[in-house]
């Protein structure tokens, strides 16, 4: 029984030895060896462009995701917001995860986060190609093209972190 045992031992690590090195990479966020793995293009990085943390933030607003759309906030942005939401008791981070601003008198409204950053119905994201000087320094402007061909001019500003959205006025 020894032998027999010692025999399949034996077997399995020749079986193995056999085979070809496999190098495991592991799956875990937006790594670029996911996306290696996949064969795919990984999306802009936000910290690279303007354009780039544009395209990211409207892709965070149609998917819901409250916490990208925060990270992708300029510091003034999110300042403005979380003013605005302390007069419910609230924090700026809130609104945008339940999609709401503060009307007067203590109302709270619905609201498209999309269509207050952007515009109304965007279906083009391009480099405006221009600076804009800001009270928080020098941005960058990006056109928002909405389905109506109207534009909207965003100001991005670069951050430690990379570019993020400035707006002040909600």
């Amino acid at each position: 029984m020894k032998r027999l045992l010692l025999s399949a031992l034996f077997a399995a690590t020749a079986a193995l030895g056999a085979c070809p090195d496999k190098q495991i990479m592991p799956l875990i966020g937006e790594g670029p060896e996911v996306y290696k793995l996949l064969e795919a293009d990984a999306p802009d990085d936000p910290a690279s462009s303007p354009l780039a943390a544009a395209r990211r933030l409207h892709q965070s607003l149609m998917q819901d995701d409250a916490e990208m759309v925060w990270t992708l906030l300029a510091a003034p942005t999110r300042r403005a917001l979380d003013e605005r939401a302390a007069t419910i008791s609230a924090s700026g981070r809130e609104l945008i995860d339940a999609s709401t601003l503060p009307g007067p008198g203590g109302t709270v409204r619905k609201v498209r986060y999309e269509s207050i950053f952007f515009g109304p119905h965007v279906i083009d994201l391009r480099d405006g190609k221009k600076t804009s000087q800001t009270p928080f320094g020098e941005g960058r402007v990006v056109l928002a093209t909405s389905q109506d061909k109207t534009e909207t001019e965003l100001v991005f500003v670069r951050e430690e972190d990379g570019w993020k959205l400035l707006k002040t006025g909600f």
